[in-house]
């Protein structure tokens, strides 16, 4: 770790703590308006919240790709860390269901904008490359979105008015700190184009093959694991015994995701994106499916260690895949493309994997291992007769 700071410029170093916050605030941001959402008499209220994080990044994901594409850097990530905050500490002040939900869409909206934009800038910063960026960001990413859960829930615990403007106040110094520390200039070369081609990020990856036929199995993934990570918030706790053998579970997770994009890094790590997007789900998915075929502590705590490394392979494969495959020009685009299914899938899982919605807490895990499994091995196989079939 020493050695790893002595290689990073204090800016850089800086950049990636900004990108940690607001993975941290965007994961508390969401746990605490579904608190908020399920003590409201309004039924609908928490279908709303999980709908303002799915329609409106994947309406709008097109358009911000565009806009990032175009614009300085600095202006598009310090702007999305700015109106994040902004309509986060609306959400603290609103009472009103449907202004709270608006609210969230604007906040989940912003958080595409900011990861595309992220996803842009962080190779150009000292002492960084694509695989390198690509790795610490799923590193940080992993970390956050074990800490973010429980920080939150105790954050609520001070009231969840208060929670949310700590967590606006947070995404507001993030973006002074943005407008400090980057460039002014970052923007792409890029020709001027008709209003037509906003929608270019979709069709970009439509045309994109070695990109598009890993689509189905990302969705997969993340759907799978916000399936599981709701579910077995109550499923664990029961096979662990209680809350501190379940953090022990959790923590085994990020220990492997730590693991995992550290093994990215070395010099002898050969396996290339696409196989990293596929290993990595089919990992994902077996130790989700042992998790719940075997309910015991313990081999659970190890296959979690695995499925954390598999994690991290399978997101740095992504994040390499759409470098390697999209012209820098459209990469904004193409990331707020990938972010938008990210992060509505992330939302269907939440739902899906509601306790007595479809079934309860162990047949649910059960079901999201076999979701994630099934449409890897299929994907593999279907990817790998067509590069037969091309002969290469």
């Amino acid at each position: 770790m020493h050695a790893f700071r002595r290689s990073m410029p204090p800016r850089t170093l800086a950049l990636l703590a900004l990108v940690a916050i607001g993975a941290f605030v965007d994961g508390a941001i969401l746990l605490l308006l579904l608190l908020s959402s399920s003590a409201q008499e309004a039924s609908w209220w928490v279908t709303g919240i999980v709908l303002a994080n799915l329609l409106p990044p994947v309406l709008l994901a097109p358009a911000l790709g565009w806009v990032v594409d175009r614009i300085p850097g600095r202006l598009a990530w310090a702007g999305g860390f700015g109106v994040s905050g902004a309509s986060t500490i609306g959400l603290a002040l609103v009472d009103a269901p449907a202004a709270s939900v608006a609210l969230a869409g604007v906040q989940a909206t912003c958080a595409v904008a900011v990861s595309a934009t992220q996803f842009k800038l962080l190779p150009a910063a000292p002492g960084l490359t694509e695989r390198r960026a690509a790795s610490l960001v799923v590193t940080l990413a992993a970390v956050a979105g074990i800490v973010a859960p429980p920080v939150a829930a105790l954050m609520s615990g001070i009231g969840i008015r208060a929670a949310l403007v700590v967590c606006g106040a947070l995404f507001v110094l993030c973006a002074v700190s943005v407008g400090l520390l980057v460039p002014g200039t970052g923007r792409a070369a890029v020709q001027r184009s008709s209003w037509h081609e906003i929608w270019l990020g979709t069709r970009s990856l439509g045309h994109m093959r070695s990109f598009a036929g890993f689509v189905p199995v990302m969705g997969a993934i993340v759907v799978a694991t916000s399936m599981e990570g709701v579910a077995g918030v109550f499923y664990l706790q029961d096979v662990a015994g209680g809350a501190v053998g379940y953090g022990l579970i959790l923590a085994a997770w990020a220990v492997g995701s730590l693991a995992g994009s550290s093994m990215t890094l070395l010099p002898g790590f050969r396996l290339g994106p696409g196989a990293s997007v596929l290993l990595g789900a089919i990992g994902i998915s077996a130790a989700l499916l042992f998790e719940g075929l075997v309910p015991i502590a313990v081999p659970i705590l190890l296959a979690f260690l695995v499925g954390g490394v598999a994690n991290s392979v399978h997101n740095i494969g992504v994040r390499n895949l759409v470098y390697d495959t999209v012209p820098e020009e459209l990469q904004g685009q193409a990331w707020a493309v990938v972010g938008a299914l990210f992060s509505s899938g992330a939302a269907l899982g939440n739902l899906l994997g509601t306790p007595g919605l479809l079934a309860q807490e162990r047949a649910l895990v059960i079901a999201s291992g076999a979701l994630g499994l099934g449409v890897a091995v299929v994907s593999a196989a279907v990817i790998a007769l067509l590069h037969r079939r091309r002969g290469g």
